[in-house]
């Protein structure tokens, strides 16, 4: 079924359905698919989009298209191994699991063999992870790069030069190492700050906390944006945003920061962990969510929905991430794109019931 609201293109459903029928036999080699019409028709999309999904099909092998005649599946002829190595900081337990499933479930799909390895969230051992594939070999390679700010380039160039001197294709997830010609696949986190500035001060909240963690680029892309928005509309002296950092004490300066004159009426968290921290916090303090204070996060995580109140965040493509990171290395893989292969997800605000309009 078609998730009109999903990160997931419309073209791309209908692939994956289409490639989910060959799959399971439902749809047989020799087979003739529907016309584009009754294709349509079926699934309530335009032409071109059931043109794109077609022409992804027949790029990956299932479909071939006979003028005149229409479109066939093929069958399906046995391919070499591919082998692809999945770099990920396994202490990330925030978005981890989203990545090893989509990751895993689609190269379990292909008939591909893989191996995920720890980077520890660390530069050094990304480079060790690289030296060890090219001596062994590997298709292609997914990789996380580290989070913190600071970034050891001329090891990681090198390293990076050795997979291209190798022709091993690679792209990365959630981050990249900037100024670096890569394939990447990531959110505009910026974008994502600029988002929670205008919906809080269309919500007229003029006094706003900004919880964040400098060390993180993530963190500070976002955070970036908070601010750049409130500048470029020229409200910097309408707007006080008061910043906290997410440390051991935020909870102690949280509570200073409410105690004061102008009080923050509307926190913007830097993830949706920042902000079961800050919920928490208010309610020690008998301070209620949003009738007295507004609380937005990021990332729409699993705990975002279930918290009480459900929490109005940005949400973040950690679902398709991975998904959508396979395909591109394929396709890199079979020289079907050329390098780099870029895409930057747009973040869509999810509101819930932890802000609230104020007078």
């Amino acid at each position: 079924m078609i998730d009109r609201n999903s990160f997931v293109p419309l073209y791309h459903q209908v692939a994956s359905m289409i490639k989910e029928q060959i799959l399971s036999g439902q749809i047989k080699p020799g087979d003739k698919l529907p016309s584009e019409s009754e294709m349509i028709s079926h699934y309530k999309i335009g032409r071109l989009t059931v043109r794109d999904a077609l022409k992804q099909l027949v790029n990956e092998g299932f479909l071939e298209k006979e003028q005149g005649k229409g479109t066939f599946c093929k069958e399906i002829t046995e391919k070499k191994n591919i082998d692809i190595d999945v770099f990920l900081d396994m202490s990330d337990s925030y978005f981890i699991p989203y990545y090893v499933r989509s990751i895993s479930e689609v190269l379990t799909k292909n008939n591909a063999n893989f191996i995920i390895s720890d980077t520890k969230d660390s530069d050094k051992e990304i480079c060790s992870l690289i030296d060890k594939i090219i001596r062994k070999g590997s298709s292609g390679v997914i990789l996380q790069p580290s989070h913190g700010l600071e970034c050891e380039y001329k090891i990681i160039r090198e390293a990076f030069q050795k997979l291209s001197i190798a022709r091993i294709p690679y792209i990365m997830i959630d981050s990249i190492y900037e100024h670096m010609n890569a394939s990447y696949l990531v959110i505009d986190e910026q974008k994502g700050g600029e988002i929670a500035f205008d919906y809080l001060t269309s919500l007229n909240h003029r006094n706003i906390a900004a919880i964040y963690v400098g060390k993180h680029k993530d963190s500070m892309m976002r955070l970036n944006g908070f601010l750049k928005r409130r500048k470029d509309t020229g409200n910097e002296e309408k707007i006080n945003v008061t910043m906290i950092e997410r440390d051991e004490k935020l909870e102690d300066v949280l509570a200073q920061v409410l105690l004061n004159k102008n009080a923050p009426t509307a926190l913007f968290c830097y993830n949706d962990e920042t902000a079961v921290r800050c919920l928490k916090k208010l309610r020690t303090m008998d301070i209620g969510v949003p009738n007295q204070v507004s609380i937005i996060g990021f990332d729409d995580s699993s705990i975002a929905e279930n918290l009480m109140p459900p929490l109005t965040t940005i949400a973040h493509p950690k679902g398709v991430l991975g998904e959508f990171a396979v395909k591109a290395l394929f396709d890199l893989i079979n020289n079907r794109i050329n390098w780099p292969y870029t895409k930057v997800f747009e973040p869509v605000l999810k509101v819930r019931e932890s802000c609230k309009k104020i007078d």
